[in-house]
Order: structure tokens, then C-alpha cells, then sequence
């Protein structure tokens, strides 16, 4: 896949669960630039999202005015694991010693 990401480290999540606004602050301007023209921006999130297979990856997007996130495609979560070596989906312990011990 050829999407180019940005990585940031300043970015925030605010409004978690049943929170009627979710948005994240704290992009540069660089970032707000790159992601108002739709690149991809992501960020890492305290919460884990998507139940027990989960990411704590997140995406800026741009929308009505306001920066809002979202949970990634597959395909970002890949190649973002693939370019900073990082494994961001949770994966319970019993599965974890499961794959290892080769079942």
C-alpha cells in the first residue's frame, strides 16, 4: 500500500464512549493543513476501541468546521505497524500464548 502517513505526537482524544462530541485536539498546523487537503494523519489513544481486538490507533479527519476522529481501516493500521515497527492491536493473553506455542 502505497498511503503516506503522518504520525502525530501531540495530538489528543477528547469524549470517549457515549460522549455526544468526540473530537482530538492538540495537531499542529502542519497536521490541520495536511489533514483539511484528506492525507492521513494518525495518533496513538489512550483508549482501546473496537472491544477485545481493538486498536489505540486513531485518525484526524476534518469535518463541519471541527477536527473529529475515527478508527482507522485495516489498511492504515498495517502500514502504520509496518512503518514504526509498532504493533497497535490488542490482542488478549491467552490468544498471544496461543499463536506463540504454534495452535
Amino acid at each position: 500500500m502505497s498511503t503516506e502517513l503522518r504520525v502525530s505526537t501531540r495530538a489528543t482524544s477528547h469524549g470517549y464512549g457515549r460522549d455526544k462530541f468526540k473530537w482530538c485536539s492538540g495537531l499542529t498546523a502542519e497536521e490541520r493543513a495536511a489533514v483539511k487537503r484528506g492525507e492521513v494523519v494518525v495518533y496513538m489513544d489512550d483508549a482501546l476501541s473496537g472491544g477485545t481486538y481493538g486498536t489505540y490507533l486513531r485518525q484526524a479527519t476534518y469535518r463541519g468546521g471541527r477536527y473529529n476522529r475515527c478508527v482507522p481501516s485495516d489498511e492504515v493500521i498495517a502500514e502504520y505497524e509496518r512503518i514504526t515497527g509498532k504493533y497497535t492491536r490488542h490482542i488478549p493473553k491467552a490468544i498471544r500464548r496461543m499463536e506463540q506455542a504454534g495452535r
